[in-house]
């Protein structure tokens, strides 16, 4: 555009002095310019991308390949064009979180090439939810007058689920007495599972008493029942931005959906009710490409960096609700919460005690609470002591890597939790939920 009134203010100079050569030459120029601009749109118009995954839900390391055809249905030829199929550019940088093996920006010239195909690998490093696309194009004249560039295709996702550790045993206490998983050191017994008998003691009731037992030795027998409960939970998992300290990152994080993610997969294979309720985002609500492209039409921009800053995810979401999977049992209530911990992002507005206030209808006495958290402070205990004097039971997982920090705060949680668990690195997810109750103490605390 500042070319083109250049140009005019040359062909008003050159009227009011009379000059016709220079008045030629303007019209000259002007009228390429002109031509630059119409054959830059023209040769993005005839373009049409189509990009293919090979998976748009993959596990860490696991490497996803990309397909990308090009198709040329112009008569008109490219004399060059500049293709760049976007990544996240965070992702990009150290820490790397997506690995690239290939090439995703490519120079051509398209005369009578009608379809042109590619591809390249990705192999994510760590979980999150990725923005694969769209492919930019940018053109141009040879005179480097005008440039145009335009987006040929609508972005893509990419789910890099969060690891999931088998645990060896899973040993979380609830409030139900009677249940289907056996733990051990419980003070509820469950009477449908006798495991022996013992002397009669006064105060006994009658239904305990075990009347074969006491006819064969001629003495009262009482039953021993096995200890039980209900393995359901809720995992409360604390994503604000503000309790992660930034040089650890993104290691605790991800250790703590480590965490989330093998608590689930632990009680969906006993069949269990599992629930998830955090203070974190998700990474779908920063989308915002779909009101930039609309449908059968390309999105056009001056220049390559504004259709970066465009396409790209907003860099935060205005979400103020907690996300919550409802307590469910099954492979799809499973699924959901791996996707929803793959897809989650550190939120910014609801801290712990605010995030329980508002998720406490998702809360189940029946079945244990479980909270994932990396740092602690004094409204966080409040939260803690509302949750135990409602009647909940409270278990915690506290995401430290020194043990020194790990029992000053077991210490003084004891009061609020019935456990206190130690989540020091990936190779103590297997073994977290192994406990040793204490004799005379009313929780637990591991490390």
């Amino acid at each position: 555009m500042a070319l083109v009134l250049v140009v005019l203010l040359v062909v008003l100079i050159s009227f009011i002095w009379d000059l016709g050569p220079v008045a030629y030459g303007a019209y000259a120029l002007l009228g390429l310019v002109l031509l630059s601009r119409f054959l830059a749109r023209v040769w993005l118009e005839q373009l049409q991308c189509h990009r293919k995954l090979s998976a748009q839900q993959v596990e860490v390391g696991q490497v996803v390949q990309v397909q990308v055809e090009l198709t040329h249905r112009g008569k008109w030829p490219v004399v060059w064009l500049l293709l760049e199929d976007l990544l996240p550019a965070e992702a990009l940088r150290p820490p790397v979180s997506l690995q690239v093996e290939g090439r995703r920006l490519r120079l051509l010239t398209l005369w009578n090439a009608k379809q042109v195909r590619w591809q390249y690998e990705i192999r994510p490093l760590r979980r999150g939810y990725y923005q694969i696309g769209p492919l930019l194009a940018e053109s141009g004249d040879l005179f480097g007058f005008y440039r145009s560039t335009a987006a040929l295709d609508r972005p893509q996702g990419l789910v890099v689920l969060p690891k999931v550790v088998p645990l060896e045993s899973y040993q979380i206490t609830t409030r139900r007495p009677v249940g289907t998983v056996v733990l051990a050191h419980r003070i509820y017994e469950d009477p449908s599972r006798v495991e022996g008998v013992r002397p009669y003691v006064p105060g006994d009731p009658q239904r305990r008493i075990h009347w074969r037992a006491t006819a064969r030795t001629g003495q009262l027998q009482s039953k021993l029942y096995e200890p039980s409960v209900v393995a359901g939970a809720v995992l409360v998992l604390d994503f604000h931005q503000q309790s992660f300290d930034p040089q650890h990152e993104p290691v605790r994080s991800d250790l703590a959906c480590t965490a989330a993610a093998s608590l689930a997969h632990a009680l969906f294979h006993m069949n269990q009710q599992v629930g998830l309720v955090t203070n974190g985002r998700d990474a779908l609500e920063r989308i915002r490409w779909e009101q930039t492209l609309r449908r059968e039409k390309k999105a056009q921009f001056d220049t390559l960096q504004e259709a970066r800053d465009r396409l790209s995810m907003a860099p935060q979401s205005p979400r103020l609700r907690p996300v919550v999977v409802p307590p469910a049992s099954g492979g799809q209530n499973f699924r959901q919460i791996l996707e929803t911990l793959g897809r989650l992002e550190f939120g910014h507005a609801l801290s712990l005690d605010q995030l329980l206030l508002q998720a406490r209808a998702h809360l189940r006495r029946d079945a244990a609470v479980v909270l994932i958290l990396t740092q602690l402070d004094q409204p966080q205990l409040l939260a803690l002591s509302f949750l135990r004097s409602q009647g909940y039971t409270v278990t915690v997982v506290l995401n430290l890597w020194d043990p020194m920090e790990f029992a000053t705060w077991a210490a003084r949680l004891a009061p609020w939790a019935s456990q206190v668990l130690h989540l020091q690195d990936e190779a103590s997810v297997r073994t977290i939920c192994q406990r040793t109750l204490a004799p005379g103490t009313a929780g637990s605390v591991r490390t």
